[in-house]
């Protein structure tokens, strides 16, 4: 059971510099914002992978590369997604990525203190912006095209207030041609958005 706590109005980001298998690119935003990512602490170990099947204590996950099996354990002292609650409820399925920041305890066993699963950053053009869905289009130089689909839980920073606010409606939309960047979990096709920042 993940641990939950409040999480600040305003976190101070560092991206991780990360490289996903294939799916993802280290990019550190132009503007520091709220955002999901955050770097191990100091004497911790990341692990990545794509996640195989849950256990009484936490999950399996095949280690990306090396095609080694390990389990993660996790406990109350764990925190999925930094505490971001409605993200961190989303279910888990075969093959979600899976990023872990922690220490091993013994071999093919690794105690895990934050955990990210389909974390995606991007940084582009927004295209095919729909305001009745929600939804718009990332156009990431590195990573390709990816839809966009707010939440209501979605954190939106504008380039001349960086206090965020949640998404409400089509207001909280980028604008066709606006540069954006965003933190989002990918859910099949689809990305979710978690926090937008809006520079136009």
């Amino acid at each position: 059971m993940m641990k939950k706590y409040l999480i600040p109005e305003v976190l101070i980001l560092l991206l991780l510099l990360i490289l996903f298998s294939g799916c993802t690119a280290s990019i550190k935003p132009t503007v520091q914002t709220e955002t999901a990512i955050n770097p191990p602490s100091e004497n911790k170990i990341t692990v990545q992978g794509e996640f195989l099947q849950d256990t009484p204590t936490g999950m399996i996950i095949r280690l990306a590369g090396e095609g080694e099996e390990i389990e993660l354990i996790l406990d109350q002292s764990s925190v999925n997604w930094d505490g971001i609650d409605w993200v961190a409820k989303m279910p888990v399925v075969e093959d979600d990525h899976i990023i872990a920041h922690g220490n091993w305890k013994s071999t093919g066993i690794f105690e895990v203190e934050r955990l990210y699963v389909n974390i995606l950053n991007l940084q582009g053009i927004a295209r095919n912006v729909d305001k009745e869905k929600g939804t718009f289009l990332v156009e990431d130089k590195q990573q390709g095209n990816f839809e966009i689909k707010m939440d209501p839980e979605t954190k939106v920073f504008l380039q001349d207030n960086l206090s965020s606010e949640v998404y409400k409606d089509a207001q909280n939309l980028p604008e066709t041609s606006d540069y954006v960047e965003v933190i989002g979990r990918k859910i099949g096709e689809k990305v979710i958005a978690v926090n937008v920042l809006i520079l136009n």
